[in-house]
């Protein structure tokens, strides 16, 4: 798999837009970070339903989420109050 090495957005002549695909903790602090550094419009995709929007009546489905220590790092190293 091959990744951009740069997150700064394209020249000020075109729209800066950007498509993150997975709205988990890598996809959200990607959205987060393209934002903070100027990109105009980020869309986050996902291809799991909403959970909140899902109806529970006939199976409780939950929706772990678990961040390891590198996550973690990734988030507090935005120097914002996003971790707490």
């Amino acid at each position: 798999s091959s990744q951009s090495s740069s997150q700064s957005p394209p020249s000020s002549s075109s729209k800066a837009a950007a498509l993150v695909v997975g709205a988990g903790p890598a996809g959200l602090l990607l959205a987060h970070r393209l934002l903070s550094k100027g990109w105009q419009s980020v869309t986050i995709q996902e291809a799991r339903p909403n959970p909140a929007l899902q109806d529970t009546t006939k199976s409780a489905r939950q929706w772990s989420l678990g961040l390891n220590v590198r996550g973690r790092t990734a988030i507090k190293s935005t120097g914002q109050d996003v971790w707490e």
